[in-house]
């Protein structure tokens, strides 16, 4: 297991101003800035879900409700 810590640029919505990665990727498999660009493009991928297909469920308490509304997106 390892940690992979990012300075960012700009701070996260939340005031954030590091980000912290854990792995069990071993480093000869994926040096820390390959994870970073594997974890900036699963965001990237799940923002678009959310903001394009309205696949978000606002306020549902029901984790199969908001899989469905995913899968239908």
């Amino acid at each position: 297991m390892r940690r992979v810590i990012v300075e960012l640029k700009n701070t996260t919505r939340n005031g954030d101003k590091e980000l912290c990665i854990f792995t069990n990727l071993p480093k000869d498999k994926a040096d820390a800035l390959t994870m970073i660009h594997i974890y900036n493009k699963r965001w990237t991928i799940e923002t678009a879900f959310q903001k394009y297909l309205n696949s978000d469920m606002n306020g549902s308490c029901y984790p199969k409700a908001a899989l469905f509304g995913f899968c239908m997106a």
